[in-house]
């Protein structure tokens, strides 16, 4: 699965906390956004938050990526059906089952990369929560 993503705009506001990245792929443009928790206004990371951003952009793109997928299986199921029951060729038939294998493939490596960079997410934030509370009560 390689993508042609490109990071077109990011942005930390550091008076709202709130970071804005956009993405644009090969069928359209998603923006994805991130907020500083208020307990780190102190550690606040424009980095952390970009990043965040823009992995929510991706996982955006992801899901809609597997939709599409679901969609063409959909229509590809329909068109196979077609083809057994008006007892076209064999070699349709089989091409048609050989593409909806392939289609299927491809609709759960989205689902599974968007599931996998949610989680990612998920572990940088408590990672970097562990981290910020050794610091707080360092400073106490």
């Amino acid at each position: 699965m390689k993508e042609k993503i490109k990071l077109t705009y990011v942005n930390y506001d550091p008076e709202t906390g709130i970071s804005i990245a956009r993405i644009q792929t090969p069928i359209g443009s998603f923006k994805g956004k991130a907020r500083l928790h208020p307990q780190d206004k102190d550690f606040g990371s424009s980095y952390a938050g970009c990043k965040y951003a823009e992995m929510r952009a991706i996982i955006k793109y992801y899901k809609e990526m597997a939709k599409i997928k679901g969609c063409v299986i959909k229509e590809v199921v329909k068109l196979h059906n077609q083809l057994i029951q008006n007892n076209k060729s064999y070699k349709s038939a089989k091409y048609t089952n050989t593409m909806l294998s392939e289609l299927q493939v491809e609709k759960e490596e989205y689902v599974n990369a968007a599931a996998a960079l949610k989680a990612e997410i998920k572990t940088d934030i408590e990672q970097r929560k562990k981290i910020l509370d050794r610091i707080n009560k360092a400073k106490l």
